[in-house]
């Protein structure tokens, strides 16, 4: 979640020399594997539950504990985006007809959707009811190979556009890291084996060297005019994200994490509010002091980004750890 909420508030401008560019990308790159390796984790969380509870029953439970909350955030900050345009343009402009504010609204409802970081649960929810509709062969790989092919067909329509190509409205472009983290947790003994007999030193030099190829090819993407140069689902980013969740295997559990940031209970809420403090809280923090990040030069916008980053994550943390100890954890879909 530090990755998400990281990837979520830094700036992105346009640089107008390489070496500016470069920088900028390495340090936006840096946590591209995140959004691949959350799905991953969430399929390897699912494989205990679906032994735990009938399908009807997993679906009912992560209906209520997950699509409840996430529709109460995506309320307010429709709600919020409103009440800011009513600021901007005025009451008038706003409810000028039933069908000018119906336009509002729905814009509203599928910008929030569709291109915020609240498309993940929608796409979550979709992996969770393909993957019981194949229940009884979960752990075929020859199932697990035609959500490859899904994925790769994604990969393929960042160059030739046949669909959206956008990552968040890749419906179909996650299934398979869902499918392969219930497949890891199933193979766990024996794959994480395999993974401890490889040294810290190999597994780093994979990874900066799968970091360099999906560095190359964002360039390459970059020169070519695209606007999906940080997609996730890019090849060379896919892999570059599997060889890091292999390093996170290698690595295991960090215990300082565990005691402090809670994950386990904050993950959801975070994931949940960081947003709407992404477009409010940082323009209020940050408003005083007039920034103009397209004036700025790459190094300067780094430590801003850094900046950001710290205020959303920690004040989304401490909300967070404080709802979920009061009456108001429902929101974050914790029974009371």
């Amino acid at each position: 979640m530090i990755g998400i909420v990281f990837e979520h508030s830094s700036i992105n401008v346009s640089y107008t020399d390489i070496i500016s560019t470069l920088v900028s990308m390495i340090f936006l790159l840096a946590f591209k594997f995140v959004t691949i390796v959350f799905f991953m984790i969430a399929g390897f969380l699912l494989h205990h539950k679906f032994r735990e509870y009938s399908s009807i029953q997993y679906l009912k439970n992560r209906i209520s504990n997950t699509f409840k909350p996430w529709s109460f955030w995506v309320a307010i900050l429709i709600v919020l985006n409103i009440l800011y345009l009513v600021y901007s343009i005025g009451l008038n402009a706003v409810f000028k007809s039933f069908d000018t504010f119906t336009i509002i609204l729905f814009s509203e409802i599928y910008n929030t959707v569709f291109l915020t970081s609240f498309w993940f649960i929608p796409n979550f929810l979709l992996c969770i009811c393909i993957l019981l509709s194949f229940k009884k062969v979960l752990y075929s790989c020859w199932l697990g190979f035609f959500f490859l092919i899904l994925t790769l067909f994604y990969c393929v329509n960042i160059y030739t556009g046949w669909v959206l190509a956008s990552h968040s409205g890749a419906l179909l472009g996650f299934v398979f890291y869902f499918w392969l983290g219930a497949y890891i947790n199933k193979h766990y003994s024996r794959i994480s084996s395999h993974i401890k007999k490889c040294s810290y030193t190999r597994l780093i030099i994979i990874n900066v060297f799968l970091f360099i190829t999906s560095l190359a090819e964002s360039y390459f993407l970059f020169t070519t005019g695209s606007d999906q140069v940080f997609n996730v689902l890019k090849f060379t980013n896919i892999l570059y994200s599997l060889g890091m969740f292999v390093l996170l295997i290698k690595i295991g559990k960090i215990n300082w994490l565990s005691v402090n940031l809670l994950p386990r209970k904050t993950t959801f809420g975070i994931y949940l509010v960081h947003w709407i403090f992404v477009v409010y809280l940082t323009g209020l923090v940050f408003k005083p002091f007039h920034l103009v990040f397209d004036e700025y030069n790459v190094y300067q916008n780094i430590g801003w980004s850094i900046l950001r980053f710290l205020t959303v994550y920690l004040s989304s943390f401490f909300i967070v750890k404080m709802l979920i100890s009061s009456k108001f954890k429902w929101v974050f879909g914790i029974r009371i």
